[in-house]
């Protein structure tokens, strides 16, 4: 119901709120003869239709007369009132009461009260127009006088109830001008209501009158000590407090800052429509400032939908609210530089409460990229080595920052264009979203839809989108209404008289962008102050929509502006992200009022604008187009200047080297783009960053004048680690187009070559294998000798060239005892964990793997803990320590979440699917492997795929699911037969030979157990998790050769082993022997029935504990 809605239906009307007002429906105005009379109907009126006792109204308004002349002023009042109606409204009931007939007045306190009772708080603040019975004073009635006074305040704090209501609605919709009227309303109830006039100064903020809410609060505090001699509360004296102080700027003495490190809130603007989606920011807020649930929340849209204008109102209103925020921006010419939007996140951290709470050893991290902390932070200690690790102990450094400052009070993050991001900022940002789930953090970022994206991009929103990670919001077309008020707007603002038609014809031209609706309001041709009649009238004078019109009518726009302007206009686009006004004057060589006048008419041209101290193009759709437009000579002496004008930012900050060598490779200054990419490329590797180091490389690559194949080789060693082989495969075919070539380089590229058939499964793992074999045949160095020699060992395990497998890993292992690096460390921990547990006893490879892990968690290497975790979840798993196992593999799996590495998370799901195996879980393995199995359909690998279709057919053989164990046994076969997989062809031949003993087709049987006894050809003994392969050939023994005997020999000998190395394998293998003598009539072993049913209990092994039960009862 509105608050239009709510004028009376019934004869009379009686407005009590506020001044008293008696009128007919027809708006007459009646007149009771005293104030009594007036009193007595509101009482009457009130309980409208119920009986009223006379002694009540007595003892209310005449209790200082006597009884009988009481009652008669009663009897003459309720007489003069009903003539003055002109009918018995009011008349007896029962004895001594009184009733005013139902339906007779409409009294605007019982609207009220109904309205508050229906939660319409709007219609009931409509209703509101003061106090009841206000200015009224009723002579000689005491009682009645205490009566109001209790009814005017109760009627109060029912307003005040709903206004507060209506506040938080407006607050949550972000609509700043009702709410500010609302407070208004609120102050006007209680003057000195504190939780009404903070929303009323936030307001005023918000609307950019700072000055007037600091006024008003003096104003408030001075009648808040006259009346009550009281100062106000906390939130207050909080909130003035900031304001007085304002945000502040960074400290003096701090070296000159990089454009996107400047902490600048954007400019409060009004945002037309979008109330939906910003109550749902707003309620993610709110969430996480009352219960401490953070929010990772992804707004994406195209281009000038307004994203980044629906985060910058979520900024200025929790900043206004007393919330720490934080805005990072992406810029494109930034994309290749190492944690550039991070730099200006952590610079902003530093400045808020709580920041300081961060320990010493952190905030010696975080100086890789702000290095003037350590001024604020003498103590800090030096960030730890330089290695591959560094990027994880930053990202533990930037999430524990975020913390520190979020218990200080809620932290809001916005990081806008994520598009723009480089990798390392974008893995930083997936892990910050995986922590900020327990944390009071709202984690909100901007991302432009329809851009193409890199393989890591893609990565990054699938994997925040499956993994249920981050929330999606899709801003669409904006309705016509609001475009309309848009193009309104610009038209005011351009002194335009707004016509309909020229409203209509910007709708139809922005197809619902508020970008493309404010250029087409620019751009609408005007004479003599009017619009155009041609424009309005011939629609062919706007035959174009959306982008191509924004295009065209930016060209044209643009053109009319003066040659300065122009030039100005060209250098930020080039820019392609803020300059300070006085760096602007240096890359333009304008002179002050020149540039002045230019920036001038760029600004009303709504071309440009301002933050803070700088200056930027308005959007990114301009600037692509403003730079499309220059010519060659033009772009070589903008990108000198730039160059020149950065490089003093980069002597503090090496971050920004890429971007000024990008500049210097604009400028044709190819020595010194050069230099400035390989510092960069230095930089980026001490911290982990391998995409932005492998761009620096490019860069250098491309910029030198005679090819080098030292960084061709680490630009190589590059995109080897990102997996990025058509990157490979093109450095290869270029560098094999070079002569000469030093025999060090030649081998890594054919390293590199066979890398590439490696992980692409481009080649038959024998061949690989020969061909590292021939690469590594002699002792001669070079760049990727240790990564080729791990090569050669895991083929040859692959292949089942055991003897080669166990020697290559020796040698690994004497190379690290005289060797310090940290690679071959890691390389070495490979060897020895794998030397350890596969060819000799499991349980003694725990003791360097923990050792290794102790070492990772301490240098804080990601890599390094989640490749010892996984492998202790192995060894457990063998030595039937299932439940360690699990949680050792959790651990692992939280590490590969913690940056988006989909094919590591995959991995560690299937280790743990195959843990809850062992326990026979089969319902939580299944579950597990579907998982692994969907990260696997959208980022395929062979060998995940491989191991994959094994361990699937062994939990549907174990749940005797036969056709589906056939089917995936099949599959595992085939694509491992074809690539020389020599464990899983061997695996799966011998699951296909057991899905034939459990169908009961021994031609099956017979044709798959011959083929596992082939490819193990005295070769299976290496491998502990066998329990199927020596079940087919004994089964094979028994069904098809009649050989019980020699079955029997094979198991006994098979069990004894693998007790000692596979604890779950032995526990499935003695099922199987007990399944094997039981078919051949042998006597049941009890001690052996005992000795199985006990470890199955003592190590978990549920499924296998059932069966030997069952096996044991039946054979009793």
């Amino acid at each position: 119901m509105s608050a239009t809605a709510v004028a009376p239906a019934r004869p009379f009307e009686f407005r009590c709120l506020g001044p008293v007002v008696l009128a007919r429906r027809g708006g007459e105005r009646l007149r009771l003869r005293t104030r009594k009379q007036l009193a007595l109907l509101l009482l009457l009126a009130r309980r409208q239709g119920l009986p009223v006792s006379r002694d009540d109204l007595i003892a209310l308004l005449w209790s200082d007369d006597g009884e009988s002349n009481a009652r008669h002023s009663l009897s003459q009042s309720i007489s003069l009132i009903n003539k003055l109606l002109g009918t018995d409204v009011i008349e007896p009931c029962q004895k001594n009461q009184l009733l005013l007939r139902d339906g007779t007045v409409w009294l605007d306190v019982a609207e009220f009260e109904a309205a508050i009772a229906d939660g319409r708080s709007a219609d009931a603040q409509a209703l509101w127009r003061g106090g009841l019975f206000e200015g009224q004073w009723i002579p000689r009635a005491p009682n009645f006088e205490r009566w109001l006074t209790d009814e005017r305040d109760r009627l109060a704090r029912q307003l005040g109830a709903a206004l507060r209501e209506v506040l938080e609605a407006h607050r949550t919709a972000g609509d700043w001008q009702p709410m500010r009227k609302v407070a208004e309303a609120l102050l006007d109830v209680d003057a000195l209501d504190e939780g009404a006039m903070l929303a009323y100064l936030e307001a005023l903020a918000l609307h950019g009158e700072r000055t007037l809410a600091l006024r008003r609060y003096g104003e408030f505090e001075r009648r808040l000590r006259e009346e009550l001699d009281a100062e106000p509360g906390s939130a207050l004296r909080g909130w003035i407090k900031r304001h007085r102080k304002g945000d502040g700027g960074p400290p003096a003495a701090v070296p000159i800052l990089r454009v996107s490190d400047l902490h600048v809130l954007p400019a409060v603007r009004p945002v037309y429509g979008r109330q939906e989606e910003f109550a749902l920011l707003w309620e993610r807020w709110e969430t996480a400032q009352r219960s401490g649930e953070g929010t990772f929340l992804i707004v994406q849209g195209e281009a000038g939908i307004g994203k980044s204008a629906l985060a910058g109102k979520l900024l200025n209103q929790v900043h206004v609210g007393g919330g720490s925020v934080c805005l990072a921006r992406c810029y494109r010419t930034e994309k290749s530089v190492p944690f550039a939007p991070i730099t200006a996140l952590i610079r902003q951290l530093s400045r808020l409460p709580g920041f300081v709470a961060l320990g010493d050893v952190w905030i010696g991290e975080l100086t890789r990229l702000v290095p003037e902390l350590r001024q604020r932070f003498p103590n800090a200690p030096q960030p730890m080595a330089i290695d591959e690790s560094a990027r994880h102990r930053l990202s533990d450094g930037v999430v524990q920052a975020t913390e520190c400052v979020a218990d200080e009070q809620p932290l809001l993050v916005v990081v806008d264009d994520i598009q723009e991001a480089d990798e390392a900022s974008l893995a930083l940002l997936h892990y910050l979203g995986r922590s900020v789930a327990t944390q009071p953090i709202f984690l909100l970022c901007i991302a432009r839809s329809g851009v193409q994206l890199s393989e890591f991009e893609r990565t990054f929103f699938d994997t925040a989108r499956a993994a249920g990670l981050a929330r999606f919001v899709t801003l669409g077309a904006l309705p016509d209404e609001h475009i309309g008020r848009i193009a309104q707007q610009v038209f005011a603002e351009r002194g335009l008289e707004v016509a309909e038609t020229a409203v209509q014809r910007v709708r139809w031209v922005a197809g619902g962008n508020p970008l493309h609706a404010i250029e087409a309001a620019l751009a609408a041709p005007t004479q003599d102050g009017h619009f155009s009649e041609e424009w309005l009238e011939d629609p062919s004078q706007t035959p174009q929509r959306g982008q191509e019109s924004f295009l065209r009518t930016a060209s044209e726009r643009l053109s009319t502006l003066s040659q300065n302007a122009r030039h100005v206009a060209q250098v930020l686009a080039i820019a392609g992200r803020p300059i300070p006004e006085c760096d602007l004057a240096g890359a333009t060589a304008l002179l002050p009022a020149d540039l002045a006048s230019a920036i001038q008419s760029l600004e009303a041209a709504h071309f440009i604008r301002r933050g803070g101290t700088t200056l930027a193009i308005v959007h990114e759709q301009y600037a692509k187009w403003v730079e499309a437009g220059i010519d060659d000579g033009a772009k070589r002496r903008v990108h000198g200047l730039l160059a020149r004008i950065l490089k003093e930012s980069a002597a503090a900050n090496p971050s920004a080297r890429y971007e000024v060598a990008l500049h210097y490779e604009g400028a044709r200054d190819l020595g010194e783009a050069r230099k400035q990419s390989l510092a960069a490329a230095r930089h980026a590797g001490s911290m982990g960053a391998v995409r932005e180091q492998a761009s620096a490389y490019e860069l250098a690559l491309r910029v030198t004048r005679h090819y080098d194949a030292d960084v061709a080789v680490e630009l190589g060693s590059c995109l080897l680690e990102l997996r990025d082989f058509d990157g490979l495969m093109e450095l290869c075919s270029s560098a094999g187009t070079q002569t000469p070539l030093r025999s060090d380089v030649r081998r890594d590229l054919e390293y590199f070559r066979i890398a590439i058939d490696y992980h692409a499964g481009r080649d038959r793992l024998l061949a690989i294998r020969n061909r590292l074999v021939d690469l590594l045949r002699d002792s001669a160095p070079f760049t990727n000798r240790a990564g080729a020699t791990v090569m050669l060992m895991r083929v040859a395990d692959r292949t089942g060239d055991h003897v080669l497998a166990r020697r290559v890993a020796r040698n690994l292992r004497k190379q690290d005892l005289r060797s310090s690096e940290r690679r071959l460390s890691r390389h070495a921990l490979q060897a020895t964990g794998f030397l350890r547990a596969k060819y000799y006893w499991p349980e003694s490879a725990l003791a360097p793997l923990r050792q290794a892990l102790q070492d990772g968690q301490q240098a804080n290497d990601w890599d390094v803990e989640h490749l010892c975790r996984a492998g202790l979840g192995a060894i457990l798993r063998q030595l039937g320590r299932f439940h360690e196992s699990i949680v050792e593999l959790e651990r692992g799996l939280a590490l590969a979440r913690r940056t988006p590495n989909p094919q590591a998370e995959a991995a560690s799901l299937m280790d743990i699917a195959n843990a809850e195996l062992g326990l026979g879980n089969f319902e939580r393995a299944a579950a597990l492997m579907e998982q692994a199995s969907a990260i696997d359909d959208r980022y395929p690998r062979w060998m995940v795929r491989c191991y994959r279709y094994v361990n699937s057919g062994e939990l549907y053989l174990l749940t005797n699911d036969l056709p589906s164990a056939k089917l995936h046994y099949s599959a595992a076969y085939d694509l491992a037969s074809s690539i020389d997989l020599w464990p899983v062809a061997l695996l799966s031949s011998a699951g296909l030979a057991m899905c034939g003993q459990r169908f009961g087709d021994r031609r099956a049987l017979d044709r798959w157990a011959q083929t596992a006894r082939q490819l193990a050809a005295s070769r299976a003994s290496v491998l502990h998790d066998r329990w199927t392969i020596e079940a087919a050939i004994a089964w094979h023994s028994v069904l098809v050769h009649n050989d019980a005997a020699t079955a029997i020999s094979a198991l006994d000998r098979a069990c004894r082993e693998l007790a000692r190395r596979d604890v779950d394998h032995w526990l499935r293998l003695e099922l199987e022997h007990l399944r094997i003598a039981r078919h051949v009539g042998l006597r049941p072993d009890k001690d052996r029935y005992a000795l199985l049913i006990t470890a199955a209990r003592r190590h978990g092994a549920a499924a296998v504990l059932s069966e030997a039960m069952g096996l044991s009862a039946t054979a009793s």
